[in-house]
């Protein structure tokens, strides 16, 4: 049965590759979801997992980008976040556009492997094979990706036979992907080679069911405009703020005041290590009652979020920051920029945090790609990467701050 269908797809080919009509796609990615930004990479495929607020600004701002063009219809995959992607991108739409559902364009299903971490299905936190070997995996109950080609080829070829000449395609990670490959005729070990960012736009014109052209891939630059417009972004989102702006915890200069002020203009207000004082507290315990005397402060003059700065110094380091973190719990305060030097990373001290239910900053002096991932691994909800160039503690290396951040 299998052949028979291979050969009646083949014929059906043939027989649609003569027409010298071309038609255009626009191939949009579904907006973030909480799966894209958790810091353990888990497995997704079918599973029902919502558009956070940053994947809906994102959602309008493709909307936005596509307006203008003459779009008969949108197919979306029959999973609820392209649905609700599809809806957003419509909405921004200058004339009215048809949606479609198309189970088709159904993420690829991974099977049992659905719901677990990276370690869990492939054996390795980074992914193992399926980074680097997707050609040959098999995922238990599940599909294998040359069985996902032979039902997108399905929707080409209905869609080739309608009238239609310009179409959008809202679908997923993997999918996208494997389009890619179909697109450019590459081999599955190519998998990863056109990822696409959510809520990315890519252009491709259709030349026959089996032939492509691709115009532009991942166009990307107006979501920046989408975090504009709904006053959101990463930094935003994590920090609860209204401006992705942190000031930075001056060890002196720092007092209630100036916290207040930048926390009510919408930024991340920092108590540095000395805030509000003027001479040096004779012990780690005075020096930790001063910071709650300036955290009641704080509250007393906004609800809006803060932050203060963590760090190793002083004759007794780990007594230092036992006192400071029972301030930060009883006095609830939300964020703590953790600064570290060091050998390795504060890994014990970014999970205590955030056991507690603090989001955490960490700076460690001299970041390193392996220092970042394993302070990611432990939690850390934002990583500061500075160079010699900063202000300030500066790191021990010599490189400078675009060096660093890639």
């Amino acid at each position: 049965m299998r052949n028979l269908f291979a050969l009646l797809s083949l014929l059906t080919l043939v027989s649609l590759s003569c027409s010298e009509k071309k038609k255009t796609i626009y191939l949009v990615r579904n907006g973030e979801t909480n799966f894209n930004t958790d810091s353990i990479h888990r497995v997704g495929g079918r599973i029902n997992i919502p558009l956070n607020d940053l994947g809906i600004a994102h959602c309008k701002a493709a909307g936005d980008f596509l307006s203008n063009q003459n779009i008969g219809k949108i197919y979306y995959s029959s999973l609820p976040r392209a649905k609700q992607s599809a809806e957003y991108i419509a909405k921004q739409h200058k004339t009215q556009v048809e949606m479609v559902e198309d189970h088709f364009l159904i993420d690829v299903s991974f099977g049992t492997y659905e719901g677990k971490t990276y370690q869990e299905a492939f054996g390795n936190e980074n992914g193992g094979d399926f980074i680097l070997h997707p050609e040959k995996l098999i995922f238990p109950e599940g599909e294998t990706f040359y069985s996902v080609m032979d039902r997108l080829r399905l929707f080409f070829v209905k869609f080739w036979e309608s009238d239609e000449e310009v179409c959008t395609i809202v679908s997923h990670g993997s999918i996208i992907n494997i389009l890619s490959l179909m697109f450019l005729q590459a081999p599955l070990e190519k998998f990863w080679s056109m990822h696409m960012s959510p809520c990315g736009v890519s252009k491709v014109q259709m030349n026959s069911v089996y032939s492509f052209s691709v115009e532009y891939w991942n166009a990307n630059n107006f979501l920046q405009e989408g975090e504009k417009k709904s006053n959101t972004n990463r930094v935003c989102q994590i920090l609860k703020i209204e401006k992705p702006v942190i000031q930075g915890p001056m060890f002196w200069l720092t007092d209630a005041k100036l916290v207040a002020a930048v926390s009510e203009a919408g930024g991340l207000g920092v108590l540095g290590p000395h805030a509000g004082q003027n001479s040096l507290p004779k012990d780690d315990i005075e020096r930790a009652e001063r910071m709650r005397i300036e955290i009641k402060k704080v509250k007393e003059l906004i609800s809006k979020p803060f932050d203060i700065n963590v760090y190793y110094s002083g004759q007794n380091p780990e007594l230092q920051v036992k006192l400071m973190l029972k301030v930060i719990y009883e006095e609830k305060v939300p964020v703590a920029v953790v600064a570290h030097d060091g050998h390795k990373i504060a890994e014990d001290l970014i999970k205590e945090l955030k056991a507690h239910g603090v989001t955490v900053v960490y700076r460690h002096l001299n970041l390193n790609p392996d220092f970042a991932r394993k302070a990611e691994k432990a939690g850390a909800d934002i990583l500061v990467a500075t160079g010699i160039d900063e202000g300030g503690t500066l790191p021990v290396h010599h490189i400078g701050t675009f060096s660093i951040v890639p």
